[in-house]
């Protein structure tokens, strides 16, 4: 099974996190890890999530704080429609107020007292982004808004609610798989590297340069260390990139492949297809036939998922991807 290392580059200059809306049957997010911390949680629907190799259901009105450097993956149940929210923070943020974050644990039931005031807050949070959502797709715009003043506000208390009371002091040794020392330190700066300059061409001989070791032991470190290969990760990047864009803006798959750092359209057209199973252009072209009714936050895994997760008619819409 391949595993996504995919640390979350988040502009904090507004919030400190990233804030997800999700509502579709086919919500899935495949197993990876980052070193952000994670919050998920369920307003509608289940949710499967698996972190570190221990699986449960979630249901509406429940939550998981995912630790930094767990692996983890979630998926809907196949016969329900799931709504919810997704908090990554930033690391960077983080930081500011507990440099040691990466070796902090959290458990729910510590501060049983504390865990309805959290509960309800994150579901505010949850309706206040999610009207957010629905008016940028009506405007097609942020300008004029100050919406994430007040998202600000709730993320500021859920953070504080979780630093104050749900902290785990003593965090098991198994959980700290992904603490960073000696040969792990080096690979992990390459890969801040890549997440900085993925659109630059950069190479697997310039990254082991950079460490001081060899191609191919800097490739076996960053294949154990990521889970993935070097190439694997880094078109991984550049995909997500060029997904934003292509489903965000009007410029042409030449400009996102470029402006993304493919080599050429070709490269670009190739590692979309395996990935979504069609062309950039065949997606970008059920976007503009079929109105999107929800907003599109992560790549699904192929134009067959993306089309099952849409509300309109599909024997009417009459799409044949092979």
């Amino acid at each position: 099974m391949e595993i996504l290392c995919m640390n979350e580059k988040i502009d904090y200059t507004h919030i400190p996190a990233k804030v997800n809306y999700y509502s579709n049957k086919s919500f899935k997010i495949p197993a990876h890890w980052h070193t952000n911390i994670e919050l998920e949680y369920v307003v509608r629907g289940r949710v499967h999530i698996t972190k570190n190799g221990k699986t449960r259901w979630m249901g509406a009105g429940e939550c998981s704080i995912i630790d930094s450097g767990s692996v983890h993956k979630l998926r809907a149940a196949s016969d329900d429609t799931v709504e919810g929210i997704s908090l990554i923070f930033s690391n960077e943020y983080l930081k500011q107020i507990c440099p040691d974050f990466e070796n902090l644990s959290f458990d729910l039931g510590h501060c049983a007292e504390k865990k309805r005031l959290f509960y309800d807050t994150i579901e505010e949070l949850f309706y206040i982004h999610k009207k957010h959502c629905e008016i940028k797709r009506m405007k097609d715009s942020d300008e004029g808004t100050y919406d994430f003043l007040l998202e600000n506000s709730y993320i500021q208390q859920i953070l504080y609610l979780m630093m104050n009371n749900f902290i785990q002091k003593d965090k098991p040794l198994q959980q700290r798989h992904a603490q960073i020392t000696g040969q792990n330190q080096r690979i992990k700066l390459c890969v801040d590297y890549m997440e900085e300059h993925y659109h630059e061409n950069i190479s697997a001989g310039e990254m082991a340069d950079r460490t001081g070791i060899s191609r191919e032991y800097f490739s076996r470190c960053f294949k154990k260390y990521t889970g993935t290969t070097f190439c694997e990760y880094l078109n991984n990047l550049r995909l997500s990139s060029a997904f934003r864009s292509l489903v965000s803006s009007k410029n042409s798959i030449l400009d996102i492949a470029m402006e993304s750092g493919f080599p050429d359209q070709r490269a670009f057209v190739r590692c979309f297809r395996i990935r979504y199973n069609c062309s950039p252009s065949e997606y970008r072209k059920q976007l503009k036939k079929h109105k999107k009714s929800q907003i599109v936050h992560k790549p699904v895994n192929n134009c067959e998922e993306f089309i099952n997760s849409r509300s309109y008619n599909r024997d009417e819409a009459n799409l044949s991807f092979k």
